[in-house]
């Protein structure tokens, strides 16, 4: 049975990516680097509060998983359905921020013991690689809009106004 990411809410979403992930509330604070307390609150079963993209990203580096991401991402998809064909640079920024955080993972986790083996070294080459072929995506569809901004439901031209002020010297 697949599920709806689009209809489910925040709180269904936080345990479904913890239940993912297997990890224990305290397993959870100590890779988040936060009280049990505040792990209790922010996993809580009824959750309602809608995390930042910060968090977001915390929480999946945490859990070592993307699963909190991808139900943001079936959030955006109204938001973003008017930004004039731009769809993709909400989901690609959300995938470079996954990918980044996979990296920061798999590189601490290298570094556990204080040094990096062959095995981990191709584990983070190859997360890297993901952070520039996200990094690559992102810029090729904001390449297109840069120097533009979104008014009125379209993409417009920004235009600069240089104003020149006349200066003049005035004895005292």
């Amino acid at each position: 049975m697949e599920l709806d990411l689009k209809v489910m809410p925040v709180g269904a979403a936080i345990q479904q990516a913890k239940l993912l992930s297997g990890l224990t509330l305290k397993q959870i604070a100590v890779r988040m680097e936060i009280h049990e307390s505040v792990a209790k609150k922010l996993f809580a079963e009824h959750q309602d509060r809608l995390p930042d993209i910060l968090e977001v990203v915390a929480i999946c580096n945490a859990l070592g998983n993307r699963f909190l991401l991808d139900w943001m991402l079936a959030q955006l998809e109204p938001a973003t359905a008017t930004s004039g064909g731009h769809r993709s640079i909400p989901s690609q920024f959300c995938s470079l921020s996954a990918a980044f955080g996979e990296l920061s993972h798999a590189t601490g986790e290298a570094l556990a013991d204080g040094k990096i083996n062959a095995s981990e070294a191709n584990v983070m080459m190859k997360r890297a690689r993901s952070v520039r072929e996200s990094s690559d995506k992102l810029m090729a569809n904001l390449e297109p809009i840069a120097g533009q901004i979104f008014t009125a439901g379209k993409w417009v031209s920004k235009t600069v106004c240089t104003c020149e002020t006349e200066v003049s010297e005035q004895n005292i």
